[in-house]
């Protein structure tokens, strides 16, 4: 599938792309940009001089061996927005597993994220929804509305409350619950507040 993606992108400009049902592996990786030397920097340039804006991956597991933290990091430099939605891998062991990673404290790559090109950014996680901790929920909470931007987050968490509606700092910050799914976490500024990725 990324070979098509690959063939795709040699050519027109695109601002949104999809990649759907993937697992990350070197070879997938090496596929896609299989005429550039080094995936790591060229998978960016490619991206970035065909002005892809927003990238959505849907993905199984994440086998390659660059670091999949450092992968979403390099992505976050030319991008927009990133979707991830992380689907169900069994017998997996763990309830707090994404995108390759198992006890992480995503909150803190969350916010590197956002300090880079990202505005927008939504993590679908309904099968492993314990990835970000109720502190980490409570520190993008805290956080998020401060940094500088106007801000578009999405996901599934643990959050320790079972309703939140406020708004701090411009940003609307909405935490309803949906029982065993988790409870979904919206930070939004107000002028992006009807915005869907």
């Amino acid at each position: 599938m990324l070979n098509s993606v690959a063939r795709f992108l040699k050519g027109p400009t695109i601002h949104r792309l999809e990649i759907k049902n993937i697992t990350v592996s070197d070879n997938s990786l090496w596929v896609c940009c299989k005429h550039f030397p080094c995936w790591r920097s060229d998978i960016l340039k490619m991206l970035d001089s065909h002005e892809v804006r927003e990238l959505s991956l849907e993905v199984r597991s994440y086998t390659a061996s660059a670091d999949p933290v450092q992968t979403l990091l390099k992505l976050a430099t030319v991008l927009c927005s990133i979707r991830i939605k992380q689907r169900y891998i069994e017998n997996i062991g763990t309830s707090n597993y994404l995108f390759g990673t198992r006890n992480v404290e995503w909150s803190r790559i969350i916010l590197d994220i956002f300090s880079r090109k990202v505005d927008k950014l939504c993590i679908e996680n309904d099968s492993f929804h314990e990835y970000l901790s109720r502190q980490g929920a409570d520190m993008l909470i805290e956080r998020l509305p401060w940094i500088g931007k106007k801000v578009w987050f999405e996901t599934i968490s643990q959050y320790s409350n079972n309703f939140v509606n406020k708004v701090s700092n411009d940003h609307v910050v909405r935490v309803r619950d949906f029982g065993d799914a988790g409870r979904h976490l919206r930070i939004k500024h107000v002028s992006r507040s009807e915005q869907y990725f």
